[in-house]
């Protein structure tokens, strides 16, 4: 599981790579994946459309591991001052010490200070009306910028996966001063219809630059993370944690079952100790949503589901993101 960008931040203050500029996602070029909504959208309207960070699906999986790591940690501390005061082992007991020690500092600052005492979820928000995106920081703060001055580029995460990330750029049009990542990561080698890392993108990108295509975008949103105003509920992050695996989790349930559980409540955790993101004055003002917007989609308004559509494979051949070179 890959947590650059959350463990490790994004580096900055940098030039552009050689690598970045081969994979270029362009907003006004269409890419050759069909727009697919997947479950990461908080709310869409005809102003804006909201998504959850690069990291909300994964939220309570380091706190789950570090609660049994900062056991140990614990012990070890217990057994350093144990072996020093009553068998007088000064130096055997300190470096015990020491060592619980260092686990518990690096539990609580590398992996509990990122899930909790924290936020909720990060959303990015991107206005089609006033082309500008905007994206929840770590700190609480907003970075907001032009849609078309961000760079967006596809990045190598773990394996085969890949994710899709956003530069803000410095004036100079080379140095990178910021990055985020769009909510997916997944493999560029399986049918290019339905790679969640492409099919979001064009998704987001058409919903930015092609007016005419909202009605059908639209028609997609069958679900969302209803997260806008409140926290997620245990039920829920257990349900969606569980439905990862969708009917491969229904076979396994014995064995998936309680890992989840575990991790739901390692979720639940950091969820209730973390504050819900709210958006500055000036953001809601300019995000207005049209009373009766008939492209609403949040958890009170839903598309019906679409008739299931045949599409062909069109898989082979070397990539790009605008089609066969």
């Amino acid at each position: 599981m890959d947590y650059r960008g959350l463990t490790v931040k994004y580096k900055v203050n940098r030039p552009l790579t050689t690598k970045e500029d081969d994979f270029h996602m362009l907003q006004n070029e269409p890419s050759r994946s069909k727009p697919l909504y997947q479950e990461q959208i908080i709310r869409m309207n005809s102003t804006y459309l909201e998504c959850v960070d690069r990291f909300f699906m994964v939220k309570g999986f380091m706190l789950a591991v570090m609660i049994f790591a900062t056991g140990v940690s614990i012990w070890f501390i217990y057994f350093g001052l144990l072996i020093a005061s009553e068998d007088q082992l000064y130096v055997g007991g300190s470096v015990i010490f020491f060592f619980g020690s260092i686990m518990l500092f690096i539990n609580i600052k590398f992996f509990l200070l990122k899930e909790c005492f924290t936020y909720t979820h990060f959303p990015i928000r991107f206005n089609r009306k006033t082309r500008k995106v905007h994206v929840f920081r770590r700190n609480g703060t907003v970075m907001t910028e032009d849609w078309e001055k961000l760079y967006f580029t596809l990045c190598p995460c773990q394996e085969d996966e890949w994710e899709v990330r956003g530069n803000r750029m410095d004036k100079d049009g080379i140095t990178v001063l910021e990055t985020f990542a769009l909510p997916f990561a997944d493999s560029l080698n399986r049918n290019r219809s339905t790679s969640k890392t492409w099919s979001f993108w064009e998704f987001v990108r058409r919903y930015m630059e092609e007016p005419d295509e909202l009605p059908a975008l639209a028609d997609q949103v069958e679900s969302v993370i209803d997260i806008a105003d409140k926290r997620e509920g245990f039920g829920n992050g257990f349900g969606r944690l569980f439905g990862v695996l969708g009917m491969l989790g229904v076979l396994l349930i014995f064995i998936w079952g309680p890992i989840c559980f575990v991790y739901a409540i390692g979720r639940a955790i950091a969820m209730y100790t973390s504050k819900i993101p709210k958006w500055p004055a000036e953001i809601e003002a300019e995000c207005k949503i049209e009373p009766d917007d008939p492209y609403l989609r949040d958890g009170e308004h839903l598309a019906q589901p679409p008739e299931p559509e045949k599409t062909e494979n069109q898989e082979g051949g070397s990539w790009s993101p605008y089609g066969n070179e």
